[in-house]
């Protein structure tokens, strides 16, 4: 959907830490994301769709 054009971007959340490139930019922008629970914890459960 990407590559279509039609999101900007997704995230998984076995990779919604901030060592991922991905999620590193998302945070810069929205510093309010620092304090998500989930943030590092490699949660399969999660997937987080730029819109």
């Amino acid at each position: 959907m990407t590559q279509n054009g039609q999101i900007r971007g997704c995230i998984f959340g076995e990779n919604w830490s901030k060592s991922d490139e991905t999620t590193w930019k998302l945070l810069q922008s929205h510093a309010e994301l620092k304090r998500d629970s989930d943030l590092g914890r490699g949660n399969r459960g999660i997937t987080i769709v730029l819109l």
